[in-house]
């Protein structure tokens, strides 16, 4: 009866110590890659709409961001518990030429890998 209770308890206690939240905590000067594989607007980075960038006279060609490396100019937790950031462009250029920076929910958009980090092996770090 005992070994019994003591599966029971195991079955129980089990899943809520590995269904914790993960969080993926980025700090300031972090460097992201944007990954756009889908042909649907970005979710959890805050690009201006198109019509907002036409009307700023910048091509608003989405596509052209994908494989873009950012870095975290700054970041906070909002009252939700979410990591939101201020991304720029790591080439000191600008988004769609017009825009410095854009705010992003980093929490959401490396959960749906919007955002993901840089492979940093050896032989990428040898090829640059």
């Amino acid at each position: 009866m005992r070994n019994l209770m003591f599966v029971f308890v195991l079955l129980f206690i089990t899943p809520k110590l590995f269904g914790q939240d993960h969080n993926i905590m980025v700090t300031d000067g972090d460097v992201l890659i944007i990954n756009k594989n889908h042909n649907m607007p970005f979710d959890h980075i805050d690009f201006p709409r198109a019509n907002f960038i036409i009307k700023r006279g910048a091509i608003a060609n989405f596509k052209s961001l994908n494989g873009m490396a950012v870095r975290v100019k700054s970041s906070h937790v909002n009252s939700k518990g979410d990591q939101m950031a201020k991304l720029v462009p790591l080439a000191g250029g600008k988004f769609f030429n017009r825009f410095t920076l854009v705010s992003a929910n980093l929490s959401k958009a490396i959960e749906s890998n919007e955002l993901v980090r840089p492979n940093l092996s050896k032989e990428s770090l040898a090829n640059n």
